[in-house]
């Protein structure tokens, strides 16, 4: 199944005691390519492609749900840079 990713910067309403600051650009790069290769790393994934602040992934999983909590791990380890904004089958 091919699911689109939406993803975004943490923005200033998003801080907190957990994340108080706003992560630079090249943060936020950094963290969304390391998010990009821990989607390719699993096993349910055929392929994954970044373009810009959305991620598309050819997966074995059948639904958007099954999707997401595959990857709750993966965001959970970037929450200071980038939040989970949606995800859309294709």
């Amino acid at each position: 199944m091919k699911f689109k990713l939406l993803v975004r910067q943490v923005e200033i309403s998003d801080l907190s005691i957990q994340c108080p600051f706003l992560p630079e650009n090249s943060d936020y790069q950094i963290a969304l390519d390391r998010i990009l290769e821990d989607i390719k790393n699993r096993p349910s994934c055929k392929s994954a492609e970044l373009e810009g602040n959305t991620i598309f992934v050819d997966s074995s999983l059948e639904s958007d749900a099954e999707l997401k909590k595959d990857l709750k791990d993966t965001f959970s380890e970037h929450f200071c840079f980038v939040r989970y904004a949606g995800v859309e089958k294709l």
